[in-house]
This record gives C-alpha cells, structure tokens and sequence, in this order.
C-alpha cells in the first residue's frame, strides 16, 4: 500500500506551481472553489478533511494542518486513509524533532568560535613562540593540526603555531 504524499508548503500554495491535482481533472479554479470554506480550514487542523469537488464525485484529495494529501488507493475506507495521513504528517514531525534536537547546540552560522586564550598560551609556550616546522618567529598564526572544517578541535593537541608561509603551504591539508 502506497503512503499518502506530504507537501512541504503550504495547501493554500500547493496548487500554484503544482500539476499534481491534473489526474483528477482539477483546474486551479476548481481546487480554490473547494477548499474556500474557512470550517473546513479550522477543522483540518484536528483532524484530516477530506476534499470533495462538488461537480466531480471522484475528485477527492485530504487537506491536513495546511497541508496537501493526494488520495493512496481507492481500496481503502475514509478511515484508514486519515490514519496514513496522521501518520505521515507524525513521521515528518517527528523526524525534525529529532533534526532540532540534534542540532540544537551547533552554531550553524558561518562564524568560528575562537581558540581559548588558555590553549593560545599553552600552544605558545609549547611551541616556544616559533613555527613549529621552519622556525620562524615572524607572521605566527595558529593552525588547526585537523582543520575545524575537517571536525578539529580547538584543544592543545590540535593546535599549533606556525609562520604564514606554512600555514599557507599547509593550507587545510592533514598531516
């Protein structure tokens, strides 16, 4: 058995750009002639309404909470057709519950957090204020030994310091 499909916009948009509604003979004035009932809006938001186009008795498709459902299969009673879509619509809920939560603590912004002074002054000392490679003391910098966009740390053991020539030469290669 086919899953109901589940529109990421807006129902009130979906037909804008969409031909999906073309199989069942709808025309764009169709489909806004029999979903401008402002009840059947509210209701949808607690359960899903099915959508009948008066002047074509198979023309059916499901709105629920804004959302767009096509029919899955004529085989079915009204019932179980409204038990796929709230489980659609659940399955969708639940896997961008689960996407915040993940992500929740990143920062997903293209800033960097800053090396700790704690760790700047320990990777000094270590390193005795020179490229740790060629020597150097001019141009310091330092460097991710695993680069932050390689999943590095700003920990001790990842950083160093190096001059710019070898920070450059170094680029975000691990070695």
């Amino acid at each position: 058995m086919k899953r109901p499909e589940v529109r990421s916009r807006s129902a009130r948009d979906y037909f804008e750009d969409s031909r999906r509604f073309c199989y069942l003979g709808l025309t764009h004035e169709d489909f806004l002639r029999a979903v401008e009932d402002e009840s059947l809006w509210e209701a949808s938001h607690n359960e899903p309404m099915p959508v009948r186009v008066l002047d074509r008795p198979h023309a059916m498709f499901w709105i629920y909470k804004d959302f767009v459902y096509c029919p899955v299969d004529e085989d079915i009673s009204e019932v179980e057709e409204k038990l796929l879509i709230i489980d659609a619509f659940d399955k969708e809920r639940r896997l961008f519950e689960r996407l915040r939560n993940k992500y929740s603590g990143l920062e997903l912004s293209n800033e960097r957090t800053k090396i700790p002074e704690s760790v700047r002054i320990f990777v000094w000392q270590r390193d005795e204020g020179k490229c740790s490679r060629c020597g150097s003391r001019k141009n310091l910098e330092y460097d991710h030994i695993i680069p932050v966009s390689k999943g590095g740390s700003n920990t001790e053991r990842n950083v160093e310091l190096l001059c710019e020539t070898c920070n450059r030469e170094k680029s975000d290669h691990i070695e």
